[in-house]
């Protein structure tokens, strides 16, 4: 363990609340990376159904 400036014993990689936070912190990455690629897929599809509409009239 390293010694803080204020006397107190860190735990190794950084006090809990920074651990703490940094796991939060990777969850809510993850969460927003898989919508992002939601996002993209429905994008790509919608993008099929513009080109068979504007390609393609009836």
């Amino acid at each position: 363990m390293m010694n803080s400036p204020f006397g107190n014993k860190s735990p190794p990689g950084g006090p809990k609340f920074i651990t703490d936070f940094s796991k939060a912190l990777a969850n809510e990455v993850k969460i927003l990376l898989a919508e992002v690629g939601k996002l993209r897929d429905e994008k790509r599809a919608l993008e099929f159904v513009i080109d068979d509409v504007v390609l393609c009239p009836t």
